[in-house]
């Protein structure tokens, strides 16, 4: 009964630094995430969209929570929820080329 215990509790991961290979191997799963808000927050379907700091270059890490968080930037928060990783295509937006870039999404318990 431990052992299946142990199959349903979330891995812990970094989420300001965690890696795409790491988060690969996570995806679909459930994680505990921890990051610093570093940038501006906003609202998605009812929902508040956080963001880490940038660690590297075409790679954007953050979390999508239920409730308002709109007030979390520049804090550390940690979220429960499952890791999607999302290849962007390259676009342009409003006449700009956009470069094709990974997403590394920790989505609480709510609708992405």
């Amino acid at each position: 009964m431990i052992v299946f215990a142990v199959f349903l509790l979330p891995i812990p991961v970094n989420l300001d630094t965690l890696s795409v290979e790491r988060a690969r191997d996570h995806h679909d799963k459930l994680v505990v995430a921890s990051f610093l808000a570093m940038k501006p927050a906003f609202t998605w379907r009812d929902n508040t969209v956080l963001g880490a700091a940038d660690y590297d270059e075409f790679v954007e890490r953050g979390a999508v929570l239920q409730g308002n968080w709109l007030n979390a930037e520049g804090k550390r928060v940690t979220v429960v929820g499952t890791v999607r990783v999302i290849r962007h295509r390259a676009c342009v937006v409003e006449g700009v080329a956009v470069p094709e870039w990974i997403e590394i999404r920790v989505s609480e318990r709510c609708s992405d």
